[in-house]
């Protein structure tokens, strides 16, 4: 059964678009690992579900190691 509807107010990740997931990915990405990272454990959670919800739609996540 294909999903349809978005609603992107919605309190479950699953409901989202996947541009309103790939937003936020970044957006919680920089704020946890990012130069000037400031977050709490719900940061956290919040990046790891929309990762994992990405995951399930077959969208491959990368990251990237950099050094000075």
């Amino acid at each position: 059964m294909k999903r349809t509807k978005v609603n992107n107010d919605s309190y479950f990740f699953k409901d989202w678009s996947t541009p309103k997931l790939k937003e936020y990915a970044l957006e919680y990405d920089g704020i946890v690992h990012g130069e000037s990272a400031c977050y709490g454990s719900s940061d956290i959670q919040i990046l790891d579900g929309v990762l994992a919800e990405l995951d399930n739609r077959g969208i491959k996540i990368t990251s990237k190691i950099e050094f000075n």
